[in-house]
Formats: structure tokens, sequence, C-alpha cells
């Protein structure tokens, strides 16, 4: 099931975004915050970051693209102005398993044991959540021998949705993500040495005093810290 968000057409917004999945609500409260200070509709388009780039680069409307990595900006260059393109946020990878559950899990080797026969994750092959997830394992010399045990999500929100349904055993999701689900254990975050650097991308597609006022707000001050507050670094 395709994990996608999208504010009510009811009239055109003064400011599009397309986002990935993993800033669903912390993009839901600045939009309500800066919406409310200014006045200026923001509307949202929320969906695995490949998703998100693919529907821009077939003609759908965004101001501002954020990836959460550097390949589906690199993906757009061409169409987005040029120098736009900057790190926004950092966030880091934990480990997750069903609320209640006897799974025992402390460290990355430990996915190996027999009673782990599920790990979620975003889709490897496209999904930066997943892409980082498998970068760390293959950092750990690991990846070989759990890839039979993966299961390959839509966007990351579907992996931890998983974990909440208690349909797999665990899953290697992003802490921001972790942080506000309440079916869930964080059994452990995984050390930033033993991962790949998360990082998300923004930069801007069309040139617009909306589209440049709201740029500035999310590198601000004020856009940094509600960012903060759900779990993402600066």
């Amino acid at each position: 099931m395709l994990s996608a968000c999208f504010t009510p057409e009811t009239s055109q917004p003064s400011v599009s975004i397309s986002a990935a999945a993993s800033l669903t609500d912390v993009l839901q409260k600045i939009s309500g915050v800066y919406t409310g200070e200014t006045g200026i509709h923001v509307g949202l388009n929320l969906a695995s970051s490949s998703v998100s780039a693919r529907q821009i680069k077939e003609g759908k409307r965004s101001s501002l693209f954020i990836s959460a990595n550097r390949t589906w900006i690199d993906y757009l260059k061409g169409q987005y102005i040029e120098g736009s393109e900057r790190v926004l946020l950092y966030n880091s990878l934990v480990v997750v398993v069903p609320l209640g559950s006897d799974v025992n899990v402390g460290k990355l080797s430990d996915l190996q044991n027999s009673s782990i026969s599920g790990i979620a994750l975003g889709d490897p092959s496209h999904v930066p959540a997943g892409i980082y997830a498998k970068e760390s394992l293959e950092m750990n010399h690991l990846w070989d021998s759990l890839k039979e045990k993966v299961i390959g999500c839509i966007d990351v929100r579907a992996a931890l949705a998983l974990v909440e349904n208690g349909a797999v055993d665990c899953a290697i999701v992003y802490k921001s993500d972790a942080l506000f689900s309440d079916r869930v254990n964080t059994v452990f975050e995984i050390p930033a040495e033993k991962a790949p650097s998360v990082e998300y991308y923004i930069c801007q597609m069309e040139p617009s005093e909306e589209a440049d006022n709201f740029y500035a707000y999310l590198l601000g001050d004020e856009g940094q810290r509600i960012f903060k507050q759900y779990g993402f670094d600066s």
C-alpha cells in the first residue's frame, strides 16, 4: 500500500511541497504553524522520495522538494533552481520491535538469530531509508546473511506499520519515525560509526516569493526548532 499524504485540494496552494514520507508529521506541524503566522497555505505531497521525485519529473507542480537522500535530488538536476540544493536535516537509524515483543536484540549482529524471521526495511532498491539500512548492514558485513529475511516496503512508514501490526519481528527505520509510535519499542539506535550519514536534502523547484520565503523558513531558526522537536538534527 502506498503511504502518501495529500492536503485537501480545496484551493490552489500558494506553496506546494513534495517530500519524503518520513517527514509527514513534522511537515504537517510546520505547515500549520507557517499558515497561522503568514496566511500562506502550504500543500503537501508526502511519499517515498523516489515516488515524489518521479511525480515531479512527470510534471507535478512542487515549489520545493525534500528528499531523504541526495540521489533523488540529482535525479531532478536541471529542473530545480541551480544552487538551491543543500542539506536540510540529519536523522539516524534505529531497530524497532512490536510493543510487548520478547525478541531479544541489542546489536545488529543479533538480527542473525533464528528467532528473527522477518526484517522490514524501505525497499533498498530505491527507498532512501532502505538504502541507508542496507548500507549499514553491508558496513557491518551482515547483508549477505540477512538479505533473505528482508521485507522491502514502499516507504519507511510502511516498514514501521508492519512492526506496529506485529506482521514482522523487527524493522530498521528512522529514529524520527519510531519516536512518536506507541506501538513499537526502540531496542537500539545504530551507532553513527556503524551506519552511513542520514542526510535530507532540499531544493527549490520554482522561482516565486512564496517558495523563497518557505525555503528560508525551513532553514531558519523556527523551522529547525520544530524539526528537532520531531527527532531530527540540523
